[in-house]
């Protein structure tokens, strides 16, 4: 049966007059299907984004490693503002 949804309420076949109520019930058992399949995605898709979330948090992506130059880059413009304020407040 692979690739076909199996509806163990809904395997015989009905009588012409009763169509209407197969279609009704058929109906009715797809949307109960299809409510319990969104809810288990729901759920899967609440534990992906919770490893996610995880992975997120325990890897620093591109943090901490200045190389020397950019870290003596750094160092100037501080010690450039730095005198900056000091200059102002002088006078």
């Amino acid at each position: 049966m692979a690739g076909r949804i199996a509806f163990p309420e809904l395997i015989s076949t009905p009588p012409e007059g009763e169509n209407v109520q197969f279609v009704r019930k058929f109906e009715k058992e797809l949307r109960r299907r299809h409510h319990l399949l969104m809810t288990e995605l729901a759920k899967i898709e609440l534990l992906i984004g919770a490893f996610e979330k995880g992975a997120k948090r325990a890897v620093k992506v591109g943090r901490g490693r200045l190389s020397a130059a950019a870290r003596k880059k750094i160092s100037l413009a501080q010690k450039a503002r730095w005198a900056k304020t000091r200059k102002a407040t002088k006078g």
